[in-house]
């Protein structure tokens, strides 16, 4: 049902960004987010940072999450 959705999503000229957590000992590590970044481009939006594929906890890496935002700020200046 949640996939028809998205599908069915008018998202042309929208910025997006994604990230997500994960963990390298699976093998198929944040696939979630490649799946989200390819229906988002399908619905017609715009990808305008790499994402972001957090092995672990966030909070452990806070200072890489920071980084990607400003990364994002300056590209919407």
């Amino acid at each position: 049902m949640v996939k028809k959705k998205i599908q069915s999503v008018e998202l042309s000229g929208k910025k997006v960004a994604v990230f997500g957590p994960g963990d390298t000992m699976y093998p198929q590590f944040c696939k979630a987010v490649d799946t989200l970044e390819e229906k988002l481009v399908n619905c017609g939006s715009e990808i305008i940072n790499e994402s972001l594929k957090i092995d672990g906890v966030v909070e452990n890496q806070l200072d890489r999450v920071k980084e990607w935002i400003e990364e994002i700020i300056e590209k919407l200046s």
